[in-house]
């Protein structure tokens, strides 16, 4: 007897990535509001949340897929602001091809000065 594979399809993949994207957000809402509390600016737990989705979804638009790197960028877009990744310094490595995107993101912290980063924060844009 064959056995037909299991297919799965790209909508099934994406309601599985948002509702991993949705717990993967919560948890680091929590991690916030335990470590980071002083950062924040007055969001409610569910604006924070929301916020960490739509930056994990714009994680995934670069194409990274692994949970840490995945949290490492909405990190930083809740940190330094939501479009830090349109910076041309953080775009550059993004954009780069030399390693894996996942390994990129977790790269940035290191390779992109302590001034660019205070920079990129203190010119925030796209606060809504």
């Amino acid at each position: 007897m064959l056995e037909t594979p299991l297919t799965i399809t790209s909508h099934q993949l994406k309601v599985f990535e948002s509702a991993a994207d949705l717990k993967l957000a919560t948890q680091l809402a929590a991690h916030f509001r335990q470590e980071h509390e002083f950062k924040l600016p007055d969001w409610s737990d569910a604006e924070l949340t929301s916020r960490l989705v739509r930056a994990i979804a714009k994680a995934r638009g670069h194409g990274v897929q692994l949970p840490g790197p995945l949290a490492a960028f909405a990190t930083l877009a809740i940190l330094a602001g939501p479009d830090f990744d349109e910076h041309p310094a953080v775009a550059a490595q993004l954009n780069s091809g030399d390693l894996p995107i996942d390994t990129r993101v977790m790269l940035l912290t290191r390779s992109i000065p302590d001034e660019i980063w205070v920079s990129i924060r203190d010119s925030r844009t796209g606060e809504a």
